[in-house]
């Protein structure tokens, strides 16, 4: 089952809260742990970029409210079976419900002799969170509302080519 965690980046998990607050130095943790699935092989790079969106459009990431990045990327930890994502640099122009969607990503490899690199990416999950309430924009605190959200995508869709060292 995948479940997310939030937690300080130097102390313990907050557990299942109804309420979860991220400070500036919160990491959100997006776990495969629990899930039973060959997919996820010690052997294959997987990487997953988070993007910030407004809860009522999914179609569109936020833009026009953002200060620095829309998107965090998280490489897969495979002895934990975790995606850590720090979310510390975070900040909006106003407050309101946003969604974080977390998009898993498995490299696949070149086939060539010459070297072995990363050719392309091939989504394998798409995962939206909780709604966050993002109350305090001067000091990025946020409230995790008690429903959740997750959705998973049985499509297997195909991404551009990415750069070999991302």
């Amino acid at each position: 089952m995948l479940s997310f965690k939030s937690f300080p980046r130097y102390g313990r998990p907050s557990g299942n809260a109804t309420r979860r607050r991220m400070s500036p130095n919160t990491i959100l943790q997006l776990d495969f742990s629990g899930k039973e699935n060959s997919e996820f092989h010690s052997g294959n790079y997987y990487i997953a970029i988070a993007t910030l969106f407004r809860s009522f459009d999914l179609n569109n990431p936020v833009d026009d409210v953002l200060i620095g990045n829309k998107s965090v990327t998280a490489v897969y930890n495979s002895s934990s079976k975790t995606f850590d994502f720090d979310f510390s640099h975070l900040a909006v122009r106003k407050s309101g419900v946003y969604l974080i969607k977390f998009d898993v990503f498995k490299g696949e490899y070149s086939r060539d002799d010459s070297c072995s690199h990363i050719q392309r990416y091939k989504g394998v999950h798409s995962i939206i969170s909780p709604e966050i309430l993002i109350t305090s924009v001067a000091t990025r605190h946020y409230s995790w509302k008690a429903s959740l959200l997750y959705e998973q995508d049985g499509n297997k869709r195909e991404v551009g080519v990415f750069p070999k060292n991302n």
